[in-house]
């Protein structure tokens, strides 16, 4: 009896994919990302103030792209929606830089041009996510039998549209008293005797109470609404099945997914070390490029030569980041040439010169090695397949090849010296004022050495997997 009852559960474990790990890792996996993109939602709903975003939106579509990892390979319409969150995530990084640099910008009105342009952008693109998002669950509801999916699944949209238009609309509602003519120079048009100018106050209340009420009902309408299609695990455990056949047996399609996105994460981590400074202050902290860096290494660890040497030297850079960014911000309210007439703001600086030292060594080793392993991964992955019959082709591959490892070594020497140049213009903020002209300069030269070989070598990684599955 016993042995027809094992025979039993071994059959259905063999039926049931989902429940070949026990406990919390199966229950994990049978909700197919959706607890992530349901997570995402909860740092979307609030209402945006103008260029702030004190509950960061980017937080919310990087929860939302990872959720829709698996998905979107068993539905184009997913896969677009993913598109669209990619583009999202974006424009929240660039709204906290924006956020962050503003309060140093004297000409306020930027603001209101800024809150425009995301307003515009932002709204359509969300349309379009949402109707990619539910277009693609509807589809899959009907391919693997979902029925909860379609339950208030017409009221969940609307409320997704109203939400989204309402939340752009009424950002932009505050930013309008820049539009005055009574309190601020470089006038862009009057309103007579109404003076939007007069009622900042008013404005900001309109875009909490109306844009707050619509994200608090989206939220609880598509929230339960998810929950419900997370409880229905006949579907998911139907969803994860054609997964698992279509998906996951192509190692060769998840082991491009990990280099394409180790190199977009390095590529935006080394992007994000650039040293640009306004009144002494570094606003984009190099901890935060160190954290995207870890993340890149982390995912590629097996297609990247040392990864666990560069992940360590990482998570101790991390610290020095911090470091050297809390003195700096300390000491720039001391920016001034007449530094030295302090003795204690002298040893400050003494500190701070020695800490950005430390971690630019700290960023120079680390940088190598990253540079290994992408040379390697060029050497690999890169280009065409050999073929000893086409000549032609070899000499092709060897030609791009020897361009990318020149621009790799561009990428290295420039890196270098920006690191370098980030610790001479600590020093020459409150010696030499004008050094930071230089620095701005080299930090320019190393953005472009890091857009050219990220970029191309990602383009040269999908010309060898697309190669490799045509063939």
């Amino acid at each position: 009896m016993n042995r027809k009852s094992d025979d039993k559960k071994s059959a259905d474990n063999r039926n049931n994919p989902a429940s070949d790990s026990p406990g919390k890792k199966s229950k994990r996996r049978e909700f197919m990302g959706l607890n992530y993109v349901a997570a995402g939602f909860c740092f979307l709903f609030n209402p945006i103030i103008g260029v702030n975003d004190f509950l960061p939106d980017f937080i919310g579509w990087l929860l939302i792209l990872y959720g829709l990892g698996r998905l979107s390979d068993l539905s184009e319409d997913l896969a677009f929606a993913k598109k669209q969150a990619t583009r999202l995530f974006y424009i929240g990084l660039a709204r906290i830089a924006v956020m962050v640099i503003m309060p140093s910008i004297e000409d306020k009105g930027l603001s209101l041009v800024f809150t425009f342009l995301s307003a515009v952008f932002e709204t359509g693109l969300i349309l379009l996510f949402f109707g990619g998002f539910f277009k693609g669950m509807s589809y899959l509801s009907i391919r693997q039998g979902g029925d909860v999916v379609s339950k208030n699944l017409n009221r969940v949209k609307t409320a997704s549209a109203v939400f989204a238009v309402m939340r752009g609309a009424f950002n932009l509602l505050p930013e309008l008293k820049y539009l005055s003519t009574s309190e601020y120079e470089g006038e862009i048009t009057a309103f007579g005797t109404f003076d939007l100018a007069n009622y900042p106050t008013a404005l900001l209340i309109i875009n909490l109470v109306f844009a707050g009420i619509a994200g608090i009902v989206w939220l609880c309408l598509i929230i339960p609404w998810l929950r419900g299609v997370m409880s229905d695990s006949a579907f998911l455990r139907s969803l994860y099945a054609s997964y698992s056949e279509k998906t996951s047996s192509d190692s060769l399609l998840l082991e491009r997914r990990r280099i394409n996105f180790a190199l977009v994460a390095l590529g935006i981590g080394f992007g994000l070390w650039t040293d640009i400074f306004l009144d002494g202050i570094n606003y984009i902290p190099d901890f935060i490029g160190t954290a995207f860096i870890i993340a890149g290494i982390c995912v590629a660890a097996k297609e990247l030569a040392g990864a666990n040497k560069a992940l360590k030297l990482g998570v101790i850079l991390i610290p020095a980041n911090i470091l050297v960014w809390v003195l700096a911000l300390v000491l720039s309210k001391y920016y001034t040439v007449n530094v030295f007439r302090s003795f204690n703001t002298l040893y400050l600086l003494i500190a701070l010169v020695a800490a950005a030292a430390l971690e630019a060594g700290i960023s120079g080793i680390l940088l190598l090695r990253v540079s290994k392993a992408l040379r390697q991964l060029i050497y690999e992955k890169c280009g065409e397949l050999d073929d000893d019959r086409f000549s032609r082709l070899t000499a092709q591959k060897k030609k791009m090849q020897t361009g990318l490892y020149r621009n790799l070594i561009f990428f290295v020497v420039s890196g270098l010296i920006a690191q370098l140049s980030s610790v001479l213009n600590y020093f020459g903020l409150y010696a030499w004022d004008w050094y930071w002209l230089v620095n701005a300069a080299l930090q320019i030269v190393n953005i472009f050495a890091v857009v050219w070989i990220f970029t191309g070598i990602y383009e040269q990684v999908k010309i060898r997997y697309d190669n490799i599955r045509r063939g």
